[in-house]
C-alpha cells in the first residue's frame, strides 16, 4: 500500500495484492485498487504516526520470528526519510497506524 498525500490534504491509497507463490512459481499481482482518502482520514493517519513517535523510532526492534507478519512504514517529512520495520506488533500506536491503512483498504 502507498498513501500519497495531495496538496489539498486528501490522499490516494494505492493497494497492490500479490499471490503467495509456490516453490517454483513467481509472485504475481492478483489485485490492484485505488482508494481516495478524505482530509480527515489523512489527518487521523498522521495523528497515529505522531502518537507512535514514528519519526523518532529506530528502524528495527529486537523482535523477529518465522511465523507472523512484518509491517514496514516509510515516510518523508520535511525532507527527512524514515523507515520503521516491525515484526508482528501485538499492540500500540504503530500497530494502530498499520491497522488504520488496512481498514481503509478494506483488507
Amino acid at each position: 500500500m502507498r498513501l500519497t498525500i495531495k496538496s489539498d490534504d486528501t490522499g490516494r491509497l494505492d493497494v497492490k495484492i500479490m499471490n503467495r507463490p509456490g516453490e517454483n512459481e513467481p509472485a504475481r499481482l492478483i489485485e490492484s485498487k485505488t482508494i481516495q482518502a478524505s482530509q480527515q482520514q489523512v489527518a487521523d493517519f498522521l495523528h497515529l504516526l505522531d502518537k507512535a513517535n514514528f519519526w523518532h523510532l529506530p528502524v528495527r526492534d529486537e523482535r523477529s520470528g518465522l511465523d507472523g507478519a512484518t509491517f514496514i512504514i516509510e515516510g518523508v517529512k520535511g525532507g527527512k526519510y524514515q523507515v520503521v520495520k516491525r515484526w508482528s506488533p501485538e499492540e500500540g500506536a504503530y500497530l494502530d497506524a498499520v491497522a488504520f491503512l488496512l481498514e481503509l483498504a478494506n483488507l
